[in-house]
C-alpha cells in the first residue's frame, strides 16, 4: 500500500489494483492472520476491530485516489487490462495472467519482472484457488466416475497438465517438485513459474 501511494503521487499513475471484490476481502483476512469463522467454523467472526481497521485502509486507498475506481467490479480482470495497457506498476495475480499481457503488449511483457507475493507476516499464508472434482449423488457408475477423478488428480497427470499450460499448478506434493518448475529464465512467463513455484506450501486452507 504504501509503494502505490508513492508510485500514485510521484507518476500519477496507479501503484497496483487489489483483488477485493466478490468475496475475496475474506482472503484477505486469512492472510492477514484473522479468521473469517470460530473454532467450531459455525459463526462467522470477521466484525472485530482488526477486520474493520483492514477494510477500512482499502476504503481509505479508494476515497484518496490510490486504487482504480473500478477495483470492486472487474477485479483482477480490470487489473490485467491496466497493467498490459502500462497504466499498472505492479500486477498481483497468478502466474497465468502473464500470457495475457504477453499477448496484448509485447513491450510491456518484455519489461515484466516477477517477485514473491507479498506475505502478510501476521497470516503467512496465500489464498490459491483450486479447483476440485465431486461426484454427482445419484450418478450412474459411481467407482468410474471416482476412477476418472483419480486419473485427473494424480501426480503423472497433473504434472502433465502443468507442463502444457506453463502458469498453472499441481495440487500433489511429489509433482510440484518436480525439476520443471524450478527451471526460470529470462521470460517473465518462466520467472513467474520458477518464483510460484517456492510459494506453494503457504495455501491458505
Amino acid at each position: 500500500m504504501a509503494a502505490a501511494r508513492q508510485i500514485k503521487d510521484k507518476t500519477g499513475m496507479y501503484g497496483f489494483m487489489p483483488n477485493i471484490n466478490g468475496i475475496n476481502m475474506l482472503y484477505l483476512f486469512q492472510e492477514a492472520g484473522l479468521p473469517v469463522l470460530d473454532k467450531s467454523g459455525g459463526r462467522a467472526v470477521f466484525n472485530s476491530p482488526e477486520h474493520v481497521k483492514l477494510v477500512q485502509s482499502y476504503v481509505d486507498l479508494y476515497r484518496k485516489g490510490y486504487i482504480p475506481e473500478d477495483t470492486m467490479r472487474r477485479g483482477f480482470t480490470a487489473a490485467t487490462e491496466l497493467y498490459s495497457a502500462g497504466k499498472l506498476a505492479m500486477l498481483i495475480t497468478g502466474p497465468q495472467f502473464i500470457l495475457r499481457v504477453q499477448n496484448d503488449n509485447k513491450a510491456i511483457y518484455d519489461v515484466t519482472r516477477v517477485a514473491p507475493y507479498p506475505i502478510n507476516i501476521a497470516g503467512n499464508v496465500i489464498h490459491t484457488p483450486l479447483m476440485g472434482f465431486t461426484v454427482p449423488k445419484g450418478v450412474k457408475d459411481k467407482a468410474l466416475a471416482q476412477k476418472l477423478a483419480l486419473f485427473l488428480t494424480n501426480d503423472v497427470n497433473q504434472l502433465a497438465f502443468s507442463k502444457v499450460t506453463k502458469t498453472t499448478f499441481p495440487s500433489t506434493v511429489k509433482a510440484s517438485t518436480d525439476k520443471f518448475f524450478k527451471q526460470g529464465g529470462s521470460g517473465a512467463v518462466e520467472q513467474g513459474k520458477l518464483v510460484s513455484s517456492t510459494l506453494l506450501k503457504k495455501p491458505a486452507t
